[in-house]
């Protein structure tokens, strides 16, 4: 379909011109950036963890079970 086409379908106000148009390529704006920032915050996650063990800032299950043990009622 020709542009000029598809603009007098649209200011004619056909509702249904998604049968008109090639989804194929679509994407989601800014979704790679998302999904960038989304593992960036879960390697730093990891980061944090494997800094913690390398300090000894951990403790085993029965320990967080204990200091958790008011809000695990």
């Amino acid at each position: 379909m020709k542009t000029k086409d598809f603009d007098k379908k649209f200011e004619e106000g056909q509702e249904d011109m998604v049968d008109d148009l090639d989804l194929s390529s679509a994407r989601r704006v800014n979704q790679e950036q998302k999904l960038i920032v989304e593992r960036m915050k879960i390697l730093e996650g990891i980061a944090k963890g494997e800094q913690a063990i390398r300090e000894g800032r951990t403790m085993d299950m029965s320990q967080a079970k204990e200091k958790m043990s008011k809000w695990l009622k």
